[in-house]
């Protein structure tokens, strides 16, 4: 088939409009990443913040409270927590890092001699010629001492050239705390006035759809967010104690990358769950059985009663296309994707079913 000027011509301007698009596309993304994302930070945390204390200022007015009493006394409660976690929990994290960091090539060396251990016992073994050299191989995949020696050594360099960026980037993190807190006081204050503006400004015709869609986008980020955020605190409590309990070294640390791990479902808890065993086998086989028989108990009252009650089931979606998802949101911005991944799905699923539902009462009009 050959095609005229006309047709080439169209060709070509469609190709380039296309092009065009993409490389707009990619200006505007790159400009609102450098430039107007950084402003727009304290505002993403203040709608974030605002968002997540909302319910507790409303349970507060519900008892007879004025609306800005109300909020000072939940601030004023965050800042204790906050203060609480600067004047114990830090420097008693830092100091287990420092001594992590100080034990780390005496770990390396224990899991060297394993290995070394393990190898002379094979060889002392009498075995088939191939299973033999099968097993010597695989050995040979696993020596992992340089690897570990030259990471640790790397890590090191890292944080110690790091430290002026580690300063600025806190600095600016406090800030943008501030910030966010001073503008999440006023979005509570007058999240009534922001109702009425939306209804102002949504067309009477479709103000109960809209209505309808925020109560259910809120539903499912209220599951999922503050419900998770729950269950977080409590596995990283639970396991921080149990860890104690059991004499496993860096319990608190551990506890802490368990909360913050738990926040990942499926992949979350199982890595959360490995440097606690690892440390634990280091320490003693029978301890590192007995933290393995911790974590499964854990993770078995997490999925049966604790996310259950606390979080329930409204995010609703099938364990397949979670783990896709996350997968989604790991490819496109590592840890962070993959902790955002499962809300802003949940967002398009609800948005999707109401356009779904918009649609069907089009069709049902016109006929």
């Amino acid at each position: 088939m050959t095609l005229n000027k006309k047709q080439i011509l169209t060709l070509v301007l469609i190709i380039g409009g296309v092009m065009s698009l993409v490389l707009l596309f990619y200006y505007v993304y790159f400009a609102i990443r450098s430039y107007v994302f950084p402003i727009l930070t304290p505002f993403i945390f203040a709608i974030g913040i605002a968002y997540l204390v909302n319910p507790l200022v409303n349970l507060l007015i519900k008892k007879g409270m004025h609306r800005i009493v109300a909020i000072i006394i939940i601030y004023v409660s965050i800042l204790a927590v906050l203060a609480f976690f600067i004047i114990w929990l830090i420097p008693r994290l830092i100091s287990e890092l420092n001594k992590l960091t100080i034990l780390f090539p005496r770990y390396v060396a224990q899991i060297h001699d394993f290995y070394l251990n393990a190898e002379q016992n094979i060889n002392n073994m009498s075995l088939p010629e191939g299973a033999s050299e099968i097993i010597q191989n695989a050995f040979k995949q696993l020596n992992i001492l340089p690897q570990l020696v030259e990471k640790f050594q790397t890590m090191l360099q890292n944080l110690i050239g790091g430290i002026s960026n580690f300063v600025i980037t806190f600095i600016k993190g406090i800030f943008n705390f501030v910030m966010a807190l001073i503008l999440s006081f006023y979005f509570l204050k007058d999240v009534e006035k922001f109702k009425a503006k939306l209804v102002q400004i949504v067309p009477p015709k479709y103000t109960k759809q809209i209505f309808h869609l925020f109560r259910d986008i809120n539903d499912v980020l209220a599951a999922f967010i503050r419900g998770r955020l729950t269950v977080c605190l409590i596995i990283g409590l639970i396991t921080f104690l149990g860890l104690t309990i059991l004499g496993v070294d860096f319990a608190l640390l551990f506890g802490v990358i368990a909360a913050v791990t738990e926040l990942i479902p499926y992949f979350g808890p199982i890595i959360g769950s490995i440097p606690p065993i690892i440390v634990a086998a280091l320490q003693s086989p029978w301890l590192a059985l007995k933290t393995l028989v911790l974590f499964v108990v854990i993770q078995q009252a997490e999925g049966n009663i604790i996310t259950p009650k606390i979080v329930g089931t409204n995010v609703g979606f099938h364990p397949a296309l979670v783990i896709f998802v996350l997968l989604v949101g790991g490819q496109w911005k590592g840890v962070i994707g993959m902790l955002l991944a499962i809300p802003i799905a949940a967002i398009i699923k609800v948005v999707l079913k109401h356009i779904a539902l918009l649609m069907t009462d089009r069709r049902q009009e016109e006929r």
